[in-house]
């Protein structure tokens, strides 16, 4: 009996773990719900939102519950960054979040009647394929909070990228760098040789 204990707590903990990761095959993800969030289906209210979780219970101190869910975007993101203008409401702001070795641009939402008083985080992630965001909705007095849960959140969204991170960036440039100088080296090397076969046969042409 003092055996199967154990293994008891063993297998609800991995239940409990497989649960919180979920696998998107077709969009090509692999994500953690941040601890303490539970899937919360009413928050699908159009086909373009994937998944969500609510939290179990609201947090310390807090007035409401914070709301996290996916919505696939329907193609790749554009080269150009988004501006002020393309937000198209005073309420918005530009933001930027880590996500692997990227930076990707986010949207900053602050309360109004429309939006139910509550303030939210958009994170875009140019995945391969298809892009896709991360919402996440939270009360006024949850900000910093609700930022923090979507940077952890970020940390364990893993997929395949259809741009270059700096890391990539860096050794291709190096890869590159390093042709360019071979390549000049050969040019100066010819050069040289060159120069010395013509003053060669200055110096020892017959009279």
């Amino acid at each position: 009996m003092r055996t199967t204990i154990p293994c008891m707590l063993l297998l609800l903990i991995c239940a409990a773990s497989a649960e919180a990761q979920v696998t998107n095959s077709e969009l090509g993800y692999t994500m953690t719900a941040p601890p303490g969030f539970v899937k919360w289906p009413a928050g699908k209210t159009s086909p373009d939102i994937v998944d969500c979780w609510a939290e179990e219970k609201p947090g310390e101190g807090s007035s409401g519950i914070i709301t996290l869910c996916v919505q696939r975007l329907g193609g790749t993101l554009g080269s150009e960054p988004m501006t002020e203008a393309d937000l198209g409401a005073p309420n918005l702001k530009l933001t930027t979040f880590q996500w692997s070795d990227l930076e990707i641009e986010g949207v900053e939402s602050s309360a109004t009647e429309e939006n139910g008083n509550a303030i939210g985080f958009v994170a875009q992630i140019p995945l391969e394929g298809e892009a896709v965001q991360l919402v996440v909705r939270a009360p006024t007095d949850q900000r910093a909070r609700a930022r923090t849960i979507m940077s952890s959140t970020l940390d364990g969204f893993i997929g395949e990228s259809d741009r270059l991170s700096m890391t990539e960036i860096a050794e291709r440039y190096g890869r590159l760098t390093g042709k360019f100088l071979v390549g000049l080296f050969v040019v100066i090397t010819g050069a040289w040789y060159r120069r010395r076969r013509q003053r060669d046969a200055e110096l020892y042409a017959p009279a």
